[in-house]
C-alpha cells in the first residue's frame, strides 16, 4: 500500500472511532433525556426505567447504557433492565456501519405515548438534532 493509501484509511478510522465515542456519551444523555421528559405518571418506575441505549458497529455489540432505577412507594412487578434488554434483542438492526437503538423496554410505553403521552416522541426529535450536530461537524 502507498503513503496516500495508509494515511486515507487512517484518518477513516479516526474519524469513525470519533463517531462513535459522540455517539455512545450521547446515547447515555438520550436515555436521561427520555427518563426526565416523560410527562405521564409513572406509579410504579417501571416505564422511566426502562430506557436503554445500544450501539453496534458492523452488528456487533460496542456498548449498552441502561437508565437509572427509579423507585416510588409502589413496588416494579417487572425488572425494568430486563425489560429493556429484551427489546434492545427484538430491535437490534441489521446490517453494516454504526447503529444506535434506543429503547422504552416497559411493554406498555407504546400504549401510553399513543394516549398523547411523551414517552420517546421528544427524545427521537433530540436523537435526529445530535447525529446531525455530529455529522456536520468537522
Amino acid at each position: 500500500m502507498n503513503e496516500l493509501s495508509e494515511y486515507y484509511i487512517s484518518s477513516c478510522k479516526k474519524i469513525v472511532e470519533k463517531i462513535k465515542t459522540e455517539l455512545l456519551s450521547k446515547g447515555e444523555y438520550l436515555c436521561q433525556h427520555a427518563q426526565n421528559n416523560g410527562d405521564y405518571k409513572d406509579v410504579t418506575g417501571t416505564l422511566r426505567s426502562s430506557f436503554a441505549f445500544r450501539m453496534y458497529d458492523n452488528g456487533k455489540i460496542v456498548a449498552d447504557h441502561f437508565a437509572n432505577n427509579i423507585s416510588t412507594d409502589k413496588p416494579q412487578t417487572e425488572d425494568p433492565q430486563m425489560l429493556a434488554v429484551d427489546a434492545l434483542e427484538e430491535n437490534s438492526p441489521a446490517g453494516n456501519g454504526i447503529s444506535i437503538v434506543l429503547v422504552a423496554g416497559a411493554k406498555y410505553s407504546k400504549f401510553v405515548e399513543d394516549k398523547g403521552y411523551n414517552v420517546m416522541h421528544l427524545t427521537i426529535e433530540e436523537a435526529k438534532k445530535i447525529i446531525e450536530e455530529i455529522i456536520q461537524s468537522p
